[in-house]
C-alpha cells in the first residue's frame, strides 16, 4: 500500500451538531490499513463551519505553525527536506467528509495533500483489489466520488462567471465537456461490469439447485475468517477493513448435502453513496442467497454494535434483500466475561426479534463452525420451524428501533 515508503498522517476532526458523528477507534483502523502512521491529532469544536477550510482560519494557522515541530521526528523517515518531500508521503487525514473547493484550499495552504474519510475509504478498496471486476468496480466509484466534487466545482466557477442571456458564461464549454467526459467513461466501466454481471448470473443459474448462503456484515467482524473455518480455506484475513473487497464463493458438504457458502464486501458507518452503487453488482450477490449469516463482533462496545447492526440493516434494505432466513452469528464470546455477555446478549434481544436464529461463538474455532454449519442444514430442509425472515418493513422497523436506543 506504501510502495516501500513510510507514509506519516497528521489527522483533523472537526465537530459541529450539523456534521456526522465517527469513530474515531474505526478512523484509526481505515487509516492503518491504507497504509497510514498517524503522529498527531488536531480537534476543533465549531460555534460556525467555514466554507472555504471546514475548520476555523485559526486553526489552520496553528497547524501550520506547527508543521515543522510536527514532523521534525519523523524527518529521517524520508531522503527529502520536508519542503521537498512527496505529497504521498506526508498527509493531512480529515476525519469528516470534505468538498471539493475545501480539499483544494487545504492542499494549498499545508502544501500537500489532503484527504478526507471518503477517499480513504476508496483508498483501501483499491489497495484490496485483487479481481478484474474489483478494479473496474473502484474505477467506478473514484470517478464517481470526483465526478461529483468536480461538477460541483466547475458549477460554482459558473455562478461567479458574468453570464450571458443564455446563462452560458465562458465556463460552460468546460463544465460540458467534462460532463460528456464523465458520461463516456461511466458508460465504458458500466458496460464491462455488465459482461461480468452476466458470466455470474450464468455462474449462478449452473447452482440454482445447490443451496446458497451468504455471509454478510460490518467490515473486520470475521466474515473471511468464519469461511476459512467452515471450509478449511486459506482466504487473506487480517485485524484490518475490508480484507474482502470481491465475493468469494467456496463448495461446502454438510451431512452429505452441497451448500455454497459466499463471503461478502465488508460495510462501514456512512460508506460514500458512489462506493455502494460502485459495487452494486457484487453485493446484490446476497440479495440472491437462500439463508444469510449476518455476523457481528459482539466484543465491541454495545453503542457500536448497534450502530454496525444498523448500517448492516441499511445496506440490505439499500440492495434489496428482503425475505430471506437470517442467522445473527455473535463473533469473538472468547473476548467476554460471562457478566458481560450475559448483559450484552439481553440488550441486542430487545433489537433482534425474540424468533431470530442468534448463534454465539468464535469464528476461530472448528467447534463453532461445525455447529453452524449444522444450524445451515436445519434451516436448509425445515428443521428449524421459527426461522426469521427479513422484510423491507420489518429492516427499516429495526433501523428506528436502533436509532432510539443510539
Amino acid at each position: 500500500m506504501s510502495n516501500g515508503r513510510n507514509k506519516i498522517a497528521i489527522v483533523l476532526h472537526a465537530r459541529h451538531p450539523t456534521l456526522p458523528i465517527y469513530d474515531k477507534e474505526e478512523f484509526e483502523g481505515l487509516a492503518k490499513a491504507a497504509g497510514y502512521t498517524i503522529i498527531k491529532w488536531y480537534s476543533q469544536n465549531l460555534k460556525k463551519i467555514n466554507s472555504k477550510y471546514l475548520i476555523g482560519v485559526g486553526k489552520l494557522e496553528e497547524i501550520v505553525q506547527n508543521q515543522s515541530g510536527d514532523f521534525e521526528g519523523h524527518r529521517d523517515d524520508f531522503a527529502t527536506r520536508i519542503e521537498k518531500r512527496r505529497e504521498e508521503d506526508f498527509v493531512y487525514l480529515f476525519l469528516n467528509r470534505l468538498k471539493p473547493n475545501q480539499i483544494r484550499n487545504l492542499s494549498a495552504v499545508l502544501k500537500t495533500k489532503v484527504i478526507d474519510r471518503d477517499l480513504l475509504i476508496l483508498e483501501i478498496f483499491e489497495a484490496h483489489a485483487t479481481t478484474r471486476e474489483a478494479n473496474i468496480q473502484i474505477k467506478l466509484a473514484r470517478l464517481f466520488l470526483e465526478s461529483t466534487r468536480k461538477q460541483k466545482e466547475l458549477s460554482d466557477k459558473l455562478v461567479t462567471e458574468r453570464q450571458g442571456r443564455d446563462f452560458m458564461g465562458k465556463g460552460y464549454g468546460a463544465f460540458e465537456a467534462y460532463r460528456r467526459s464523465f458520461k463516456e467513461q461511466r458508460k465504458n466501466l458500466v458496460n464491462e461490469l455488465e459482461v461480468i454481471r452476466k458470466q455470474r448470473d450464468l455462474r449462478r443459474n449452473a447452482r440454482r439447485d445447490v443451496y446458497n448462503v451468504s455471509i454478510v456484515g460490518y467490515t473486520n467482524a470475521g466474515k473471511t475468517t468464519l469461511l476459512n473455518t467452515m471450509k478449511g480455506a486459506e482466504l487473506d484475513t487480517k485485524d484490518s477493513p475490508f480484507t474482502t473487497v470481491s465475493s468469494v464463493t467456496r463448495n461446502l458438504t454438510v451431512n452429505g448435502e452441497e451448500l455454497t457458502i459466499s463471503d461478502s464486501v465488508g460495510f462501514v458507518y456512512d460508506i460514500p453513496h458512489e462506493i455502494i452503487e460502485a459495487f452494486l453488482s457484487t453485493l446484490e450477490e446476497v440479495a440472491f442467497a437462500d439463508c444469510i449469516i449476518l455476523t457481528l463482533d459482539i466484543s465491541d462496545a454495545l453503542e457500536e454494535i448497534f450502530q454496525k447492526l444498523q448500517t448492516t440493516f441499511q445496506v440490505l434494505v439499500k440492495i434489496g434483500a428482503y425475505n430471506i432466513p437470517v442467522v445473527y452469528f455473535m463473533n469473538k464470546v472468547d473476548k467476554l466475561d460471562t457478566e458481560t455477555f450475559t448483559r450484552k446478549q439481553a440488550q441486542l434481544l430487545e433489537i433482534i426479534p425474540e424468533d431470530s436464529v442468534m448463534f454465539f461463538g468464535s469464528a476461530l474455532e472448528e467447534e463453532t463452525a461445525e455447529q453452524l454449519c449444522q444450524k445451515l442444514y436445519e434451516i436448509k430442509n425445515s428443521l428449524t420451524p421459527s426461522t426469521r425472515v427479513l422484510s423491507q418493513e420489518s429492516l427499516s422497523a429495526m433501523v428506528e428501533r436502533i436509532k432510539v436506543l443510539l
